[in-house]
């Protein structure tokens, strides 16, 4: 007797509809774990890339433009940050009329209210010439991130705060209502995580400053 053992393992052997079916259900899987990292990268970076503080005085943000007026989000801690930073907050009063603004960074620390942060400034005073953008040069004497960090470690997730403070003749320094900015430092790189969005053409070709 006979045995037909194609017929006997039929059952067996995987036909080419069922391989392709399989393959799409595995490219579907695979597609949505992908997505699934996707969206956990997100949330994470998203997360990070919120400062661990709120400074209630920081009523507008600062923006960073190079020598041909682009916006800088980022760079070396050892070079010079930009060329100009402008505030997005007009200057009133007496600080319109004859007033100046100052670059200063500060060391965010948990458990310590903004006001309390230690700061150092960082660049010289530059004339308000521009009411509705106020901005600060900053040259190549200015203090660099490097130098602020070697005194004030960035030890709250590597941020630090810059301000942009204005004072006029006469008149109390504006330090309960200014412009800030949030950066974080990695290594020997910086980024901007809060700010940016200004008038860099506008402050360029209006700010002057002494180096």
């Amino acid at each position: 007797m006979t045995t037909d053992t194609a017929t006997e393992h039929v059952s067996d052997v995987t036909t080419p509809a069922q391989g392709s079916r399989t393959k799409v259900w595995i490219a579907v899987a695979l597609a949505g774990v992908l997505v699934g990292l996707g969206i956990a990268w997100f949330v994470v970076a998203h997360r990070e890339d919120a400062a661990p503080y709120t400074d209630p005085a920081a009523r507008g943000t600062l923006t960073f433009c190079d020598a041909d007026g682009h916006e800088v989000t980022g760079g070396s801690v050892k070079g010079q940050l930009a060329d100009t930073v402008v505030g997005s907050s007009p200057a009133t009063g007496a600080y319109a009329q004859a007033g100046n603004a100052t670059l200063f960074a500060y060391q965010p620390r948990e458990g310590v209210s903004p006001e309390e942060f230690s700061g150092l400034q960082l660049t010289a005073a530059s004339a308000v010439d521009d009411a509705a953008h106020p901005s600060a040069r900053i040259t190549a004497r200015s203090t660099t991130l490097a130098d602020f960090v070697a005194g004030f470690p960035a030890a709250w997730h590597g941020y630090v705060q810059l301000r942009l403070l204005l004072t006029a003749p006469g008149t109390a320094p504006q330090v309960d209502r200014y412009d800030a900015a949030d950066l974080r430092v990695d290594g020997d790189r910086w980024r901007l995580v809060t700010g940016g969005g200004g008038a860099c053409a506008t402050a360029h070709s209006n700010s002057k400053g002494t180096s």
